[in-house]
């Protein structure tokens, strides 16, 4: 998928796009740019506060259209804001994508991403009850004069006021408030039962404890994660029990921050795919209580020859190990290297070197 294509296509006059982190440079000269061709004139960014008001201070001298062209929403929670998205949205319907990867230049390319585009609206397959109740959701973020109007405008077109809910085999979930992503996969696929996961993720929690949920939960034999090297936090004595393998891919300059959980069986697959990572915050702890705002797509009839290729890509890299001890004691109990800044350098751009 090509995300700068995406955000030209067709002609929609509004724009959301949710992040954790951005590079607002990047926005103003590519995304922007691109959303505005494809007719978009209110266009709100609602990312993480901590991020994105530090990324925003870091390029303020450079920005142009901050405020004017786009306005950006920083969103407090308890946990993180970690939800991916860009929809755009017209008189008749909205064109969305669900994401992996960050407004950023190496989540819109550079890494190693899942993502998928799809059409919204009362003619298509996707009627958008969940787009509905996120925009709701959204009121509640934040509480900007601009921002809300936006919010208030998208809520206000015809469509999107008639929304009916669907069964579709395709379903996009927020974990938002007092309710987690895993309570949505135990009610979605209850008194089901597979044999194996397998995982992508950009990072990993210390406990193990969401892999021990999907084993109990529905009676895994074996369970493959697939994560960098130095993205993984597992520890030996948590997960010393559980079938858990771990790998890291294949040397690559694309860093894997991809999040999908494939569940297979002999009666059928199940996956999971969008914002989450392998951890406790992401799966199991609701928001209100130090959780993260997630959004994930829950698949009932997956495409498996293209989750056979993503995997088939991954493989090939180094068996990896729990860590004996936490990663962050690991300076206090050796000898390590001292590395002292000497000079920093930005280059036309933003770019650091």
């Amino acid at each position: 998928m090509n995300l700068p294509d995406f955000c030209a296509e067709g002609w929609r006059t509004h724009a959301l796009l949710l992040t954790y982190t951005l590079d607002p440079l990047f926005f103003e000269t590519v995304a922007l740019r691109r959303l505005e061709m494809g007719g978009a004139h209110r266009i709100l960014v609602l990312a993480d506060a901590a991020e994105s008001l530090r990324r925003i201070g870091e390029a303020a001298l450079d920005l142009r259209h901050a405020g004017r062209r786009w306005a950006l929403g920083p969103v407090r929670t308890a946990g993180s804001f970690h939800a991916k998205l860009v929809a755009r949205f017209g008189r008749e319907d909205a064109s969305v994508a669900l994401l992996s990867g960050n407004l950023t230049p190496s989540g819109w390319g550079r890494n190693l991403e899942i993502g998928s585009s799809w059409l919204v609206g009362p003619s298509h397959e996707d009627r958008g009850m969940w787009l509905a109740a996120l925009l709701a959701e959204a009121s509640t973020w934040t509480v900007g004069n601009t921002q809300q109007s936006i919010i208030a405008e998208i809520r206000a077109l015809p469509w999107m006021r008639s929304v009916e809910d669907t069964t579709a085999v395709k379903r996009p979930v927020l974990a938002a408030g007092d309710r987690p992503l895993l309570s949505e996969i135990r009610r979605r696929w209850a008194g089901r039962r597979f044999d194996r996961a397998l995982i992508a993720t950009g990072s990993t929690d210390a406990d193990g404890a969401f892999v021990r949920e999907l084993v109990g939960m529905f009676g895994l034999r074996d369970v493959e994660v697939f994560v960098d090297a130095d993205r993984h936090s597992f520890l030996e004595a948590n997960t010393r029990d559980l079938p858990l393998r771990l790998w890291s891919p294949p040397v690559s300059s694309h860093t894997l921050h991809a999040k999908v959980v494939w569940l297979t069986g002999s009666n059928g697959d199940a996956v999971a795919w969008g914002s989450a990572n392998c951890s406790r915050s992401a799966w199991m702890l609701p928001p209100s209580r130090g959780g993260n705002v997630e959004l994930v797509v829950l698949d009932d009839d997956p495409d498996s020859g293209a989750l056979t290729a993503l995997f088939t890509a991954l493989r090939g890299g180094k068996a990896l190990q729990p860590h004996p001890i936490a990663p962050s004691e690991l300076a206090t109990t050796a000898e390590v290297d001292i590395v002292s800044l000497l000079e920093a350098e930005v280059r036309s751009g933003g770019r650091w070197v």
